[in-house]
């Protein structure tokens, strides 16, 4: 079909109004017969995945979208689960009337591209789940959660983003691309706490997805960080075991914001996958 050079579609940002008062922030190439579909990690935005946006417009539909609550997407409400972000990518994919999707998700981002997939299988012609994992939450991961929850009710933001800052990175990218770990910063910074709260309580009540792995029939490409210690690589060596036919890659030097610590190389991964099963 598919994955063939084209004329650079211009990337333009729009907000969609998707039900009652749910506005999604989004940026679209608008052309192209397979569309990418780029869903952030937590608790970033769709800046997230600039230099995979510009690399990849020039070959097919690129989309990147602020997950409720986060960049230019409203919040809608405060209680939510995994299964509410989820139907918001539906509902984007839906009101877009978008083909061909390959969804690719990055931490929270896979966990809801895990989600949709096992839900609306029928909506995802492909899948990339980068620095992530299908695990629910232990009972000390669900602690650390609502202890940071606590914090940042108690003005401590700064704090809780300088801890989640050094566990993100590779040592490589702290010393030799500070300006990349800024960038990440800078994102978070402008996350407001309350919307983090939230999230958090929503990562928290996730459900695994690990059982369904074997039901996904789509192509799929596992990406991770060789020294990713938030979700690491024994992580996506078991979802790799368990996705028949998927394909796993280990990227040398970067943690768990691969796309940005090793840009070359992942972009290289999944430029190859889509050549390979979109063409």
């Amino acid at each position: 079909m598919i994955y063939r050079k084209k004329k650079q579609g211009d990337l333009t940002t729009r907000q969609l109004l998707l039900s009652g008062e749910k506005v999604v922030s989004y940026t679209d190439s608008e052309y192209g017969d397979v569309t990418l579909l780029f869903i952030h990690g937590f608790p970033f935005n769709k800046d997230l995945w600039q230099p995979q946006l510009s690399y990849f417009s020039a070959y097919c539909r690129v989309i990147a979208y602020d997950v409720r609550g986060y960049g230019c997407s409203s919040l809608v409400a405060k209680d939510y689960t995994l299964d509410d972000l989820g139907d918001d990518l539906v509902q984007l994919i839906n009101t877009l009337q978008l083909n061909n999707v390959i969804l690719c998700g990055l931490s929270m981002g896979g966990y809801i591209s895990l989600n949709v997939v096992s839900r609306y299988p029928e909506k995802v012609a492909g899948i990339i789940l980068c620095d992530t994992q299908c695990n629910a939450d232990t009972d000390e991961a669900r602690e650390k959660r609502f202890h940071a929850i606590d914090i940042l009710q108690k003005g401590g933001k700064s704090a809780y983003i300088q801890t989640s800052i050094n566990n993100l990175f590779s040592q490589h990218t702290f010393h030799s691309h500070p300006e990349t770990v800024e960038y990440v910063r800078h994102m978070m910074q402008k996350a407001e706490s309350e919307i983090i709260c939230n999230t958090l309580r929503a990562l928290a009540s996730r459900h695994e997805t690990c059982s369904s792995l074997s039901q996904i029939k789509v192509p799929a490409l596992i990406i991770c960080g060789m020294e990713d210690t938030m979700t690491p690589v024994a992580k996506a060596e078991y979802m790799h075991q368990q996705i028949e036919g998927s394909t796993l890659q280990l990227i040398p030097q970067s943690g768990h914001v691969s796309n940005l610590e090793a840009t070359e190389v992942f972009n290289s991964c999944v430029a190859d996958f889509i050549q390979k099963n979109f063409e």
